[in-house]
């Protein structure tokens, strides 16, 4: 039988890249409010692959071919972390796009007036996974930054967002109050105009 201890090391990169991705996924599904499938079909991927070096291992099967195996599933794990991430940003752009269609850029603004910076916040994560993706030399390394540093930020961000979407909506059902109450009145003052007019006419008419 195989010294599972001769793959240490791509154990613990399996098991820390594990971690990282579940702490990803609960973050973009948190922001999602669904499962978020690409990730998790990656750690699927992994966990079949993992399946399999362990059984190779078990009946002394081909080494290069179970160290292949590990490196592929430490691998579906760190892809399962970018699909995560992906879509957690993508979700929070949607989000704040139907904000301000919804209840008015000017609601959002008076109600968290770092709306601006957490929409930079949000393009500049994005435009980094674009470049990622465009850049497979440099991917893990832009990946890097945005997960420890851009993602953890533009989180937070939307959080303290999200948790103002009751004042917002309030604010903005007000607002179309209002509008409809002036309208009102404006169309009562027009048809009073009209009335008027028209008992003048008839005033007139009469003498």
């Amino acid at each position: 039988m195989a010294d599972f201890s001769d793959y240490g090391d791509i154990f613990a990169d399996i098991c820390r890249e594990w971690d990282e991705a579940e702490k990803d996924l609960k973050r973009a599904e948190q922001v999602a409010e669904q499962v978020v499938l690409p990730a998790i079909k990656e750690l699927r991927y992994a966990g079949r692959r993992l399946a399999q070096a362990m059984k190779l291992a078990s009946a002394d099967g081909d080494k290069a071919e179970i160290q292949k195996l590990l490196q592929d599933a430490a691998f579906n794990c760190h892809r399962a972390r970018h699909d995560a991430i992906d879509a957690a940003s993508a979700q929070i752009a949607k989000i704040l796009d139907l904000a301000c269609e919804k209840l008015g850029h000017d609601v959002v603004l008076a109600v968290n007036p770092q709306f601006s910076e957490l929409i930079q916040k949000v393009e500049g994560l994005r435009d980094k996974i674009v470049k990622a993706r465009g850049s497979p030399e440099d991917r893990d390394r832009i990946y890097e930054i945005v997960e420890n540093a851009d993602f953890p930020n533009l989180i937070e961000a939307f959080q303290k967002f999200r948790s103002s979407e009751s004042l917002m909506t309030k604010m903005a059902a007000e607002q179309r109050w209002r509008r409809v109450r002036n309208d009102i009145f404006g169309y009562i003052g027009i048809l009073g105009f009209a009335l008027t007019v028209i008992g003048l006419i008839f005033d007139f008419r009469k003498h």
